[in-house]
């Protein structure tokens, strides 16, 4: 009996987490990326007056979730090269699109479980003003662009050569608008930048979302050639 569009999302999803959690090495190392990133600033950061350090903590955050979702998407299809899973999910009759939504699902999952907390240690560390909703839902919106961004470029260069350079190629100048929406809409937030902006920041922050997400919606089936 061929599965439903949700129940092969379903499947797909519960193989990826029970895969991830069977070796969390490929995530516990991203938090420990994360957490030397946040003890190195600590040390480093010495006397700031409020509206520079302000500037500091949201580069440091925003480029720590950066580099921390490179790294989580670099690793996100590891499961299914060991064992040759996507040789046996293609032998099924399965909907490619549910496969990519739920490899954004699962890394948005792992992301969020490194990035919050390292949000939350910035906070009492450093009196970080980031206990917002407006701030949570620019943090949410960066993390599911890109997932959806890395997940599909990362299928993009599974085989190719020297993918670990190639990856990075792709993905970093395609994420720059990310980051520059999501720090211009975060300073509209602190009084750094016009508040009139903060709208316009968010929209560029949210249609690239939109845009990242729906382009690995509709080409996953292409770019990996399955039927």
């Amino acid at each position: 009996m061929k599965q439903t569009f949700f129940q092969q999302l379903r499947s797909h999803f519960k193989h990826g987490l029970s895969a991830e959690l069977a070796e969390p090495q490929r995530w516990v190392g991203s938090f420990l990326f994360a957490l030397t990133i946040l003890f190195l600033f600590a040390f480093a950061l010495g006397d700031l007056e409020e509206k520079m350090k302000v500037q500091v903590l949201t580069a440091e955050f925003f480029l720590c979730s950066f580099f921390v979702l490179q790294i989580t998407h670099l690793r996100i299809f590891a499961a299914e090269e060991e064992d040759k899973a996507v040789d046996i999910i293609q032998s099924y009759p399965t909907v490619m699109s549910t496969y990519y939504i739920a490899k954004v699902l699962l890394a948005i999952l792992f992301s969020a479980l490194i990035i919050f907390p390292f949000l939350g240690l910035m906070i009492l560390l450093h009196g970080f003003p980031a206990l917002t909703g407006k701030f949570a839902l620019i943090a949410a919106l960066s993390v599911v662009s890109l997932s959806a961004l890395g997940v599909l470029l990362s299928w993009m260069t599974q085989k190719a050569f020297g993918r670990e350079l190639l990856f990075p190629l792709l993905y970093f100048p395609l994420a720059v608008p990310v980051l520059l929406s999501a720090v211009q809409a975060s300073f509209c937030l602190w009084g750094l930048a016009p508040e009139a902006m903060f709208l316009k920041w968010l929209s560029l922050l949210s249609g690239l979302c939109v845009i990242y997400f729906t382009l690995g919606f509709l080409l996953f089936d292409e770019i990996t050639g399955w039927e």
